[in-house]
C-alpha cells in the first residue's frame, strides 16, 4: 500500500550480510468488499487481478536486488483448495523475476510447489486471526551468496499452533513429523526434512 499508485507500487530493500533482499507485496483477494486501489492522487494497496503491474514490479526489484520475496494476498478464506489463479500467477511472478513467492489470506494452511527450481508457498495460514484453533507456521529462507556470486537458498519450515490470541511453536518430534507430513501431502513436488527444510522432488 502507499498514500499513490507510486508508492504502493515500491520495492522494500534490505541490505543484509552483504546480500540486497527486495520485498514486493500485491493484493488480489477482495471477494465483496474492495479495498481501495492506490491511485496516481490516492492512497491505496497494489492490486494483482491483473498481474502486469506486479509484475512489473517484480522486474524492477529484480534488476536491482539479488533476491526478490514477492507476498501476495489470495486464495479463498478457510480453504486449503487452491485457486487455479494462486497457480498462475505464482508461476508469473516467478517469470517476472521473483525468487520465492509467499501468500496468505486463506487464514489456513495451504500447499506448497515448485517452479523453475523457485518455491511458491501458497498460505502461511492463521498467524495473529485466532478465530479458532489451528496449525500455522512460519518460513525461514536461509541465503548464501558463493565467490562466484551464486546465491543458494535454504527454505525452512517452522510448525506452530495458534489458538487464542497465541502462536505457539510445536516442538514435539512427533508433531513436528506429522506437520510435515501433512504439508507434503498437500503440496506438490516437494519433501519436508524433520528439520523443516523443504526441497524439490521429481
Amino acid at each position: 500500500a502507499g498514500k499513490n499508485i507510486e508508492e504502493a507500487m515500491e520495492p522494500q530493500y534490505f541490505i543484509v550480510s552483504g546480500m540486497k533482499i527486495a520485498f514486493v507485496a500485491a493484493t488480489r483477494a477482495e471477494k465483496f468488499i474492495m479495498t481501495p486501489e492506490a491511485t496516481e492522487t490516492k492512497g491505496g494497496v497494489l492490486r494483482t487481478y491483473d498481474p502486469e503491474r506486479f509484475c512489473k514490479v517484480i522486474e524492477a526489484a529484480k534488476e536491482n536486488a539479488d533476491f526478490v520475496v514477492a507476498y501476495v494476498h489470495w486464495g479463498t478464506e478457510n480453504s486449503h483448495q487452491l485457486e487455479p489463479v494462486q497457480r498462475s500467477q505464482g508461476k508469473a511472478y516467478i517469470d517476472a523475476g521473483a525468487d520465492l513467492v509467499v501468500g496468505d489470506h486463506p487464514h489456513v494452511l495451504q500447499g506448497i510447489e515448485w517452479y523453475s527450481g523457485k518455491p511458491i508457498f501458497y498460505s502461511m495460514g492463521n498467524y495473529w486471526f485466532s478465530s479458532s484453533p489451528r496449525h500455522t507456521m512460519l518460513l525461514q529462507a536461509e541465503l548464501a551468496k558463493d565467490q562466484a556470486g551464486e546465491t543458494s537458498t535454504v527454505f525452512r519450515l517452522v510448525p506452530a499452533w495458534t489458538e487464542g490470541g497465541r502462536v505457539t511453536a510445536i516442538t514435539d518430534p512427533e508433531e513436528r513429523r506429522e506437520f510435515f507430513d501433512y504439508m507434503q501431502s498437500i503440496s506438490e513436488g516437494v519433501a519436508i526434512a524433520d528439520d523443516g527444510a523443504v526441497t524439490q522432488v521429481s
